[in-house]
């Protein structure tokens, strides 16, 4: 996979799973009355606050780790909850 600026242009004609190895998905979830924010919660804030703020730079979501398989499939090996979050959202 060559180096990509978008989710889209990373997704296309390829093949991405998370291999059974890695931990299931599940973002941070605070205790109640402690006053944090879920991740999940942080990071599509953080997603609205950019949209919202009329700015024409691209957002950056961080990087993402793959392991080449072969024939245009790749396994995530870091950047799991990220990409499963945008995928959701």
């Amino acid at each position: 996979m060559e180096e990509c600026s978008t989710l889209e242009k990373m997704m296309e004609g390829n093949t991405i799973y998370v291999p059974r190895y890695q931990r299931a998905y599940s973002w941070d979830v605070p205790e109640k009355g402690s006053g944090r924010k879920a991740q999940v919660d942080v990071f599509y804030d953080d997603i609205l606050t950019h949209t919202k703020s009329g700015s024409t730079a691209k957002y950056y979501i961080g990087h993402f780790l793959f392991e080449d398989k072969g024939e245009n499939r790749f396994a995530v090996i870091d950047g799991q909850q990220r990409l499963t979050t945008v995928v959701i959202l």
